[in-house]
């Protein structure tokens, strides 16, 4: 998630300074941003929108040690530096930025992997934790930037524990757009009004910023929108815990694949998508749980196993519960079937 959000970041940065669509494609080894505008710090006012106090500060800042009002105030502070923005845009404009100092820590919630620090031979009679991971302060800057921007952030608290789960859309290598058509901003705010953390767990809550992410790809390509934002995957981090002492859960990449191919393939896509975002809105109550995990694994991982599993679940929740998940009309079924 760390050069990911990074990535954005920068892009972000750009698309303010130039008044300029930036355009992020991914090509595997590195993220490369495109944009035909004017790059001027001359705008460097414009970047005040990135640091708004509205925006979800808590979450890549969740796990930091000390006053984290202090450490907005620091970044805030810095993104106002005209030096600072011309030594990042300097440093960024080479496939391979300068060598410096890494001064700032790498919290475990923008980057899991993070967590255990940085392991270093000692003589010690017991076990211990790594020194913390740091990075370069540019780098540090443009992933807070890139994670309370575009980072969809989860946050659920019940009794002593707390859950957070952080979730990046990945472009492909056709690119997505921050500002100008097809905003990946607009997308993201569109996904967290729509979705929280599923009672089920991890899957479903996934499954279901997916469905709606397919929901909204839908809407755009069907409106005949002059560019349509292809993402590749989800990339998700969950912590897990209470207070400061949050501590990494599980992390990885989520597949897209079956929803785009749903895009592509029907004019009856908007209907599958509502059929299955009803579904997890109605099993987010106890005595739901197998349609919401089966249905979950059938959009992870489509098969005719999966997709029997599923089916012979929702036949058994309409036919034995007082609230019935609607049951599919034949042509939608068709589509479904033709697509796993």
């Amino acid at each position: 998630m760390y050069d990911l959000s990074r990535a954005y970041g920068l892009g972000y940065i750009i698309n303010k300074l130039s008044n300029s669509k930036s355009v992020v494609k991914d090509f595997g080894y590195y993220y490369l941003i495109e944009n035909n505008g004017k790059t001027e710090v001359k705008n460097i006012s414009k970047l005040s929108a990135l640091t708004s106090e509205d925006l979800p500060w808590w979450g890549p800042l969740a796990t930091i040690k000390g006053n984290r009002q202090s450490k907005i105030k620091e970044i805030k502070k810095s993104i106002r530096k005209k030096e600072t923005i011309k030594t990042l845009l300097e440093n960024y404009n080479s496939p391979s930025p300068p060598k410096v100092k890494r001064t700032e820590v790498l919290y475990g919630a923008m980057e899991l992997s993070a967590v255990k620090g940085e392991r270093k031979e000692k003589k010690a009679e017991k076990y211990t934790e790594g020194d913390p991971f740091k990075i370069p302060k540019l780098d540090f800057l443009l992933s807070v930037i890139g994670h309370i921007n575009l980072t969809i952030w989860k946050f659920k608290k019940e009794k002593n524990n707390a859950t957070i789960i952080s979730i990046l859309l990945t472009p492909s290598v056709a690119g997505i757009n921050i500002g100008g058509a097809g905003d990946i901003c607009s997308l993201k705010n569109a996904l967290e009004r729509a979705t929280s953390i599923h009672r089920c767990g991890v899957l479903p809550t996934l499954s279901n910023v997916a469905t709606n992410l397919g929901k909204l790809i839908y809407e755009m390509k069907h409106e005949e929108r002059l560019f349509t934002p292809k993402f590749s995957s989800l990339i998700f981090g969950i912590m897990v815990g209470a207070g400061q002492q949050m501590k990494p859960n599980v992390g990885g990449v989520y597949p897209l694949d079956l929803l785009y191919k749903i895009i592509d393939s029907t004019e009856k896509s908007g209907e599958i998508f509502d059929h299955w975002v009803d579904i997890f809105r109605a099993t987010n109550r106890p005595g739901y749980e197998d349609l919401a995990l089966n249905l979950s694994e059938l959009i992870t991982h489509p098969s005719e196993k999966t997709l029997d599993s599923y089916l012979r679940t929702h036949l058994r929740i309409f036919l034995s519960k007082k609230v019935r998940p609607r049951l599919y009309e034949n042509e939608i079924m068709k589509e479904v079937l033709k697509n796993v």
